[in-house]
């Protein structure tokens, strides 16, 4: 005989919906996995942030280097030499700045010298560096004549004359292209000259456009080494003749290795 269970109405109801919520729950649970991994196959690959540089370098001779210097973010400062390509930079904006390069008597210059190149992630920039070259020589100019055995040329500081020292004991000035007949200084009665003595060498203040001295170094009595300090006089182009010593060398012994050279410091 099969059992019989009488339920209350009220009572079989909540049972279905109770029944009905479980099987809810479990069809919710074993979709969620499937969620999950959908979230998970998901494509979402991200744009790249690092690219690269090429950097042509034409014209110079087979074999020369260049002189081209990259600098850019992340404190990137690369110097080529030929040809190249710098991979995996940082986007940004970099500098391509070149140096004339001189190769006997040429000098090549590149175009442009300097340069900004941007560089985008996942893509190659290009920079291109051409050298032309310009030859130059040397060659002497006479600038005057009339001058006996001069040794030393100098000026003050922004002053277009040019002062010669003569080995006998004078400064002579070229102004406006013309040596000027009277001389700047004349101190042959205290210079011995001769050889490797006379007088040698002038070295102008660095104020001397406001306090008019300057200073001379000469061999004198006895081959003794005399620097004096004279100044200019009412006119700019003649200097008094009257002089403060400065310093004074004994060198009586041997007529050479004077020395000779006057010259102010930074300092």
């Amino acid at each position: 005989m099969k059992n019989v269970v009488l339920l209350n109405p009220h009572v079989a109801s909540t049972l279905v919906f109770s029944l009905r919520q479980t099987r809810a729950r479990a069809r919710g649970l074993a979709a969620s996995p499937l969620a999950l991994a959908s979230l998970a196959c998901s494509d979402s690959t991200a744009a790249p942030t690092r690219g690269s540089l090429e950097v042509t370098i034409a014209g110079l001779p087979t074999g020369q280097p260049a002189g081209v210097t990259v600098t850019g973010p992340g404190n990137t400062s690369q110097t080529l030499t030929a040809t190249a390509t710098l991979n995996d930079l940082a986007a940004g904006s970099y500098d391509v700045r070149a140096d004339n390069v001189t190769v006997s008597d040429a000098v090549y210059v590149p175009t442009p010298a300097s340069q900004s190149i941007t560089v985008t992630g996942g893509t190659a920039a290009t920079a291109t560096v051409t050298y032309t070259s310009s030859t130059f020589t040397l060659r002497a100019q006479q600038i005057v004549d009339g001058l006996a055995s001069p040794v030393y040329v100098t000026a003050p500081k922004n002053d277009p004359r040019l002062f010669i020292v003569e080995q006998a004991g004078r400064i002579r000035i070229v102004k406006d292209g013309a040596l000027l007949a009277t001389p700047f200084l004349d101190i042959t009665a205290r210079v011995v000259s001769g050889g490797e003595r006379g007088l040698l060498s002038l070295a102008f203040d660095p104020a001397y456009a406001t306090n008019g001295r300057f200073y001379v170094y000469y061999t004198g009595a006895q081959g003794d080494i005399f620097v004096d300090r004279f100044t200019v006089s009412a006119d700019p182009d003649v200097a008094n003749i009257a002089s403060d010593p400065v310093i004074t060398i004994q060198h009586r012994v041997n007529a050479n290795h004077n020395g000779g050279l006057l010259l102010f410091g930074p300092d």
